[in-house]
């Protein structure tokens, strides 16, 4: 298995792969169903896909503004919890290479304990059967090591 990554392009056209490959998912009912509503994507949002040969395992993106991000979509059809996680993981470290400092995204009460084991925190009160949570990022430094003239 192995993770592409797609940045969702601005000009017509040039997100054919990408919509290729989760399209189906964005038009089934079952997933909006799963996800809690439609799938959705803006210029500059980054995807992860999740693949084995033509089958999708997962995917999910990310939205970043300024030092916050907001993880989307993050849906695994074939409930396979391995690609999941990876998809996420890589959603978390684009976030930290992005400098960002908090994550939130949005899911099910019931995943509370899956989003705890990498951070995440419940942010608010739940709505309904779902809630927010939260993960807060460290500063990234880094050092220079040549001499500055």
């Amino acid at each position: 298995m192995h993770i592409k990554k797609f940045t969702h392009k601005a000009i017509y056209g040039q997100n054919r792969e990408l919509f290729g490959l989760i399209g189906e998912f964005c038009a089934c009912p079952a997933t909006r169903d799963a996800l809690g509503g439609m799938i959705s994507s803006r210029p500059g949002q980054v995807w992860y896909v999740a693949l084995q040969g033509p089958t999708v395992y997962a995917f999910g993106s990310i939205r970043i503004r300024g030092a916050s991000g907001v993880l989307r979509h993050l849906y695994s059809p074939l409930n396979h919890n391995e690609a999941w996680e990876a998809v996420l993981r890589h959603c978390i470290e684009h976030a930290r290479r992005s400098n960002v400092r908090l994550i939130r995204l949005t899911d099910y009460l019931a995943m509370e304990s899956r989003y705890a084991q990498l951070g995440f925190v419940p942010s608010g009160a739940p709505r309904g059967r779902f809630m927010q949570y939260a993960l807060q990022l460290e500063p990234t430094y880094v050092y220079i090591t040549e001499p500055v003239s």
